[in-house]
């Protein structure tokens, strides 16, 4: 064979072996559904006023669940130490569910740990964008946030969702908090502390 045959004969396996490859992977893409960004879109969140700026939490989406943690200043041991705040959109507005938690909250880092604490419900509210509430409930246990009680806010808010091609129903990835001018963004099943606001805990079904 020639030396010109050779490198044909050379030139050829390697197109076959790049023809094959690219058929492999391509395959490999076909059965794995691509998850793609999409556009923000407008949800809505809570704002709780705290010292050092709001902390905002967007409300928790179909298979996700959010919840926020406002640490009480200067509890004692046996009293409410801690308020867990879980929004939720419901036809347009934000539905939250409020619980009082008693407990050592220093060092708790995923969603289980503060469900393990003992916990006591205090009440559902309802509210559209621009709203306000305030917790009342909390007094009646000792628990102070200052001269007023614990408010909340329903507030606008951008949102970027994570879509699965092959689900015609959007999935969202957990989405950041805020407290004051700072980004919180937990991971699926983690709790993160949010500076001195609090902790943003999410968990997203994946069923």
């Amino acid at each position: 064979m020639t030396r010109l045959g050779k490198l044909f004969t050379l030139l050829s396996v390697c197109a076959l072996f790049t023809m094959l490859v690219g058929a492999a992977y391509a395959g490999r893409a076909a059965e794995e559904p691509a998850a793609t960004t999409a556009a923000e879109v407008s949800t809505l969140a809570i704002e709780i006023p705290m010292k050092n700026g709001p902390f905002t939490v967007p409300a928790a989406w179909p298979r996700t669940e959010v919840s926020a943690h406002v640490p009480v200043p200067s509890a004692l041991p046996g009293q409410v130490s801690a308020v867990r705040l879980m929004p939720r959109l419901v036809d347009n507005k934000v539905q939250v569910k409020v619980y009082a938690l008693y407990g050592d909250v220093s060092n708790i880092t995923s969603c289980e740990e503060w469900k393990q604490l003992k916990s006591s419900f205090l009440g559902e509210y309802t509210a559209g964008s621009g709203e306000e509430f305030a917790i009342k409930e909390l007094s009646g246990l000792g628990v102070s946030f200052g001269e007023k009680p614990l408010s909340v806010r329903v507030v606008p808010m951008k949102v970027k969702p994570r879509v699965v091609q092959s689900d015609p129903i959007i999935v969202t990835a957990c989405q950041c908090a805020g407290c004051g001018g700072l980004s919180c963004c937990p991971d699926n099943g983690k709790c993160i502390r949010c500076g001195d606001c609090g902790s943003a805990c999410c968990t997203i079904n994946e069923s």
